[in-house]
C-alpha cells in the first residue's frame, strides 16, 4: 500500500487508511535501533581482554 501511494503521488498516508498494513512499517526504525544496540552489547560481552591496557574479561579454559 505504501508503494502504491508513493507511485501515485500521495507523499503521506493517514493511519485510518489501512492502518493494519501500515502500522508494522512504523515499527521498523525502532526495531533497527534495538537490533543495533543488541549487536553492540553482544560484541562488548564477547570480546576478550584489551591488548593495550589489559582491561576487560579474562577468558579461562574451564567452565
Amino acid at each position: 500500500m505504501f508503494v502504491r501511494k508513493t507511485v501515485l503521488g500521495n507523499s503521506f498516508f493517514t493511519l485510518t487508511d489501512g492502518w493494519a498494513a501500515i502500522g508494522p512499517v512504523l515499527l521498523w526504525p525502532i526495531w533497527g535501533v534495538a537490533l543495533g544496540a543488541a549487536t553492540l552489547a553482544y560484541y562488548y560481552r564477547r570480546r576478550g581482554r584489551c591488548r593495550h591496557c589489559g582491561l576487560g574479561r579474562t577468558i579461562t579454559g574451564g567452565n
